[in-house]
């Protein structure tokens, strides 16, 4: 179950970010400005729920996966599972790290 929570994470952290630049690719300098905000709305109804649901997954398993026993048990072990983890590990980082960001402007807005 691990094992699938970490493949499908990945996969949808790389399709969550795929997705984001390829609605972001027909951005250039000579567009107006209501045409180049329209893009924001789909990234915000689309990519935010994805996002969400892709921290949901990847930063428990992660988690629990950084104590070899769960590793051994779960079946992680060979180059292609671990290499795995290691991107996970850096997706799960990058997620905590924009969460404590946010958090923390929200906060200093209320002050």
């Amino acid at each position: 179950m691990i094992k699938l929570a970490q493949l499908f994470g990945f996969i949808l952290t790389l399709f969550l970010w795929g997705s984001v630049y390829l609605l972001l690719l027909p951005l250039n300098s000579e567009m107006s400005d209501s045409a180049g905000a329209s893009l924001v709305m789909p990234i915000i109804l689309f990519g935010l729920p994805v996002l969400f649901v892709s921290c949901l997954i990847i930063i428990p398993s992660t988690f629990m996966l950084l104590f070899s026993k769960v590793r051994n048990r779960s079946g992680i072990t060979g180059r292609y599972w671990l290499s795995l983890l290691g991107a996970n590990i850096i997706i799960s980082f990058s997620y905590l790290t924009l969460l404590v960001y946010i958090s923390y402007n929200l906060i200093m807005q209320r002050v």
